[in-house]
């Protein structure tokens, strides 16, 4: 009598489906399982006009219908799942107030682009702009995690 139910699991999938195989495996098991998620196209609602004052009104009200739309979708979940290679600023708010909100953040590391950029392709100085923007964007998601998917050992230590 005097217990609630446990609240029902709700999965909210951050980033861009980028077609990646993991990612439909995810979305696979979170459909056999039954589990309720929730799936939104990452980025904001922008507009082109040869006008940039109209683009620029037309961008600004539609953004003010999709950030309260996200804020809802973050409160009446349960767990957030940032999706492989989406580790963009754009999303970190999000996975921010989730974490406010006490939300089980899960992030799909598939691979680093610092470590892509600057250790594999040498096409970004270490110590440039870029790659300490990078590396820092990558180090604040992880922070932000609960728990973190990796694919071996050795983007685990990274």
């Amino acid at each position: 009598m005097g217990s609630r139910a446990a609240k029902q699991t709700k999965v909210l999938l951050l980033g861009r489906v980028q077609g990646l195989y993991r990612t439909q495996n995810i979305v696979k098991a979170l459909a056999d399982l039954r589990v309720p998620f929730v799936y939104r196209s990452t980025g904001f609602v922008g507009f082109s006009s040869r006008v940039r004052a109209v683009e620029l009104l037309m961008t600004g009200l539609a953004r003010l219908v999709v950030i309260p739309a996200r804020c809802m979708e973050v409160m009446t979940c349960t767990h957030v799942i940032l999706l492989a290679m989406n580790k963009s600023d754009g999303l970190y708010w999000q996975l921010l107030l989730a974490k406010l909100m006490r939300r089980h953040v899960i992030v799909d590391h598939y691979m680093s682009y610092y470590d892509a950029w600057v250790n594999d392709t040498a096409r970004v100085a270490k110590n440039s702009r870029l790659a300490r923007k990078q590396l820092s964007s990558e180090r604040r998601v992880f922070r932000l995690a609960d728990t973190i998917i990796f694919l071996n050992q050795s983007e685990c230590q990274f």
